[in-house]
């Protein structure tokens, strides 16, 4: 099926729309350099910004790939660089981290201590704890470095180091990208395996994670219960670690390709993804790279847009996050207010997404559960699962004007709504209001 092209323009659209909201929040001028220190972060220079994580007094810390740096936004939006002198490699060790070099930061986590953990592409995992005092606590670049298990981490090798994420206990998981695996290193500062078998490829669902095999691990992230999800980028699938160990396929079919929306995440492709986040909720989101566009895994497994119209460019700030531009969106994750932060790389910025929509969450006895819409791309007729008596379906074009209205649903659970046939092929956003107007369910969906 052809993907449908044409000219994609920003709108604003008001009340219940505007409820998922996107904005820059740094960066944001297209223009990769660094500058900005002191000043408001939106006004600030990036270069390839890959992961910004938040610290619990709302600090944001951004990984600025291109600039060997570490910047920080406060929650009053002013920025710093508390990490690297633009110079590439490792060095500084034991001093202040503002005068080390911090070569290609890629990763980044931060733990309930505020310390910060970076995972450097050229092959180091550093830590800054509270003090602002770096330190190495993975990798080698030694000809002696080991890749055996309970080797101390900093005499391993952590190959291509592209992602990383700290547990409550002080654990920390890095991706050893071109090592093809994910590699823990405990509280004592030894290093094992947790997934792949350093061999590329796709293998292994059902049985130990160790034994898989793995394509270019980008991303990782971690839930409350302790499972571990991996992001391939060449694999183009999303995988699950559950706590014993054991590894399965949640998303991504294994060829690349544009995503889906209202379908179950197992069937509907990816294309070249590299960031992963886990919400309170448990609902896993995606930054699917090339497809230029976030997508959500519900608990229900199935995959839903929440941002990005699937364009390249730098469009939508204020308006809803499904009809912006978010060109090669790298890290996903989420602040302490539950906003949805995007490390949007090829647009030199930083955006959030005000409210993601909680789809998949069980609902409180006596409440409807939230509602699905498919198919997408659709022909003449859109299905809703899950429609409630009173509910209204709406059609909204790119420039925000109202295009379809159905009439009120008339009984519960399955409905079918009849597009007008003169609707032309395109992009629009689809809304579900209840009988009091209030938004149900929003989504992009494309009409043949």
């Amino acid at each position: 099926m052809k993907k449908i092209s044409f000219l994609m323009l920003s709108i604003a659209l008001s009340g219940s729309l505007s409820a998922q909201t996107i904005k820059t929040v740094a960066g944001g001028n297209y223009t990769a350099g660094y500058s900005g220190d002191g000043g408001s972060a939106t006004s600030a220079h990036l270069c390839g910004p890959r992961r910004a994580v938040t610290d619990a007094a709302g600090n944001m810390y951004i990984a600025d790939f291109c600039n060997n740096r570490i910047r920080k936004v406060t929650p009053a939006g002013i920025i710093s660089t508390v990490a690297g002198t633009g110079a590439a490699g490792r060095t500084g060790d034991g001093a202040a981290a503002t005068s080390a070099a911090v070569g290609s930061p890629q990763g980044l986590a931060v733990d309930a201590s505020g310390n910060i953990y970076i995972a450097q592409y050229d092959g180091y995992v550093r830590k800054i704890n509270s003090a602002g005092i770096i330190s190495t606590i993975g990798g080698t670049l030694s000809s002696s470095g080991s890749y055996a298990d309970g080797a101390p981490a900093t005499d391993s090798y952590f190959s291509g180091a592209a992602d990383i994420a700290v547990d409550a206990a002080g654990v920390v998981y890095v991706v050893s990208q071109s090592d093809q695996r994910v590699i823990k290193i405990t509280t004592s500062g030894q290093a094992y395996t947790v997934a792949g078998n350093r061999t590329a490829g796709y293998s292994g669902d059902g049985g130990q994670a160790t034994n898989a095999k793995l394509n270019q691990p980008a991303g990782i992230a971690l839930d409350n219960s302790g499972n571990l999800y991996i992001v391939e980028e060449q694999g183009c699938v999303v995988r699950k670690v559950n706590s014993a160990g054991i590894i399965s396929t949640i998303a991504g079919t294994g060829s690349y390709g544009f995503a889906s929306d209202g379908v179950a995440a197992t069937i509907s492709k990816l294309y070249y993804p590299t960031g992963v986040a886990v919400d309170a909720t448990g609902a896993v989101y995606i930054a699917n790279t090339q497809d230029n566009k976030i997508v959500k895994i519900d608990h229900a497994g199935m995959m839903h847009f929440v941002a990005g119209i699937g364009s390249c460019g730098y469009t939508g700030d204020g308006g809803n996050s499904l009809m912006a531009s978010v060109e090669k969106p790298h890290g996903v994750s989420f602040d302490i207010h539950g906003n949805l932060i995007i490390a949007a790389s090829a647009n030199q910025s930083i955006r959030a997404v005000s409210y993601v929509s909680s789809a998949g969450v069980a609902q409180p006895a006596g409440e409807r559960v939230t509602p699905t819409m498919g198919p997408n791309p659709f022909n003449s007729m859109i299905t809703v699962s899950g429609a409630s008596r009173g509910d209204k379906l709406s059609l909204f074009d790119l420039s925000g004007k109202k295009v379809f209205q159905s009439a009120e649903v008339t009984e519960d659970n399955v409905q079918s709504f009849r597009v007008d046939n003169q609707l032309i092929p395109g992009i629009y956003l689809a809304l579900l209001t209840d009988k009091n107007g209030t938004k149900v369910l929003s989504q992009q969906v494309a009409r043949e």
